[in-house]
């Protein structure tokens, strides 16, 4: 199967990494030409991968790449079949412009596999790709870039989550996809209740997105300071209150669960955090903005909430430049 990935962040190169090492075709869009040629010229480090130890040095992985905004992206359209297109970039990047983009781009009947956090997104892109099968998809997977976006470290293994489609086309698309994974070896399910997935995501954001960047910690620091855990505790509080009011189907283990998020990307850094650091626009409107907006609809407030959002907001750091997807 073909695999077309937006977006050369962290997830995006590790997916990229990943089905390329298993003999797949695989082409990575870029935010900029600059990126796509240091990738296409130098390939992707991938280090961290199951089974090797702290200190194996990282595999070279050589895939093509090329940028978003160029014409050879809608050459890399027109060539493939049975194609799968990863959208990895994060919801801050899917203004007005993107989404056309997009829809210029994109046959019907495409796989549009949406990685994004928070919510809202879908909708929007649902009313505006009215031709194209947008599938939301929920990752655990961990992983962070070094070393000039062209390094990808795989911190925490997980699973992936796909809705399953309706359409008999998609779906038999989506069990070519499901053989693709498998062959790549990421473990990866269909599913035909992903909201509970979407709104436990939501939920786990929603606690370690915004405090990682706030006190500039770790996922696996955060749990360890008794305050930061009590604040913890009380965000969580609030949100599954929201959650389950929208039709979450809670087990009773969200709060074990959260920690064992943290537990498991230890040494992830949020990408809440690495953006307030580095001076990008965050994700905050639509993971605790969401959230916060969410609770309206069912008469709940959120305070704490809507404190993460105006604190994150405090920072300065948001609308300014990014560097790339």
């Amino acid at each position: 199967m073909n695999h077309i990935i937006i977006g050369a962040g962290a997830i995006g190169m590790l997916m990229a990494s990943r089905l390329s090492l298993s003999g797949q075709d695989v082409w990575l869009w870029t935010r900029s030409q600059e990126q796509a040629v240091r990738i296409g010229d130098g390939g992707i480090k991938l280090a961290g991968a199951s089974g090797e130890t702290e200190k194996a040095e990282p595999r070279l992985v050589r895939v093509q790449a090329s940028s978003f905004f160029l014409p050879s992206a809608e050459l890399a359209v027109g060539e493939r079949e049975e194609m799968a297109v990863w959208l990895t970039v994060k919801q801050t990047h899917l203004n007005d412009a993107f989404i056309l983009k997009l829809r210029q781009l994109l046959p019907p009947g495409a796989l549009l596999l949406c990685m994004q956090n928070g919510i809202g997104h879908i909708e929007r892109l649902k009313e505006a790709l009215d031709k194209v099968e947008v599938i939301p998809v929920i990752t655990t997977e961990g992983a962070l870039t070094e070393k000039g976006g062209t390094l990808v470290r795989h911190t925490g293994q997980g699973q992936i989550h796909i809705a399953e489609s309706t359409s008999a086309e998609a779906f038999a698309l989506q069990k070519k996809l499901m053989i693709s994974l498998k062959k790549a070896g990421i473990t990866a399910f269909l599913s035909k209740q992903l909201d509970d997935r979407i709104y436990q995501k939501l939920l786990i954001n929603s606690v370690i997105n915004p405090l990682t960047a706030l006190y500039q910690v770790r996922n696996g620091e955060l749990p360890e300071d008794p305050v930061r855990l009590k604040l913890m505790r009380a965000l969580y509080e609030e949100g599954i209150h929201i959650v389950r009011a929208a039709g979450m189907t809670c087990s009773g283990k969200e709060w074990e669960m959260l920690l064992e998020v943290c537990r498991n990307t230890a040494l992830n850094e949020s990408s809440m955090f690495r953006d307030v650091r580095s001076g990008r626009e965050t994700e905050i409107d639509s993971i605790n903005g969401g959230l916060a907006a969410l609770g309206r609809e069912f008469g709940l407030p959120a305070p704490l909430n809507a404190a993460m959002l105006s604190m994150v907001k405090a920072l300065g750091f948001m609308q300014t430049e990014s560097a790339g997807f």
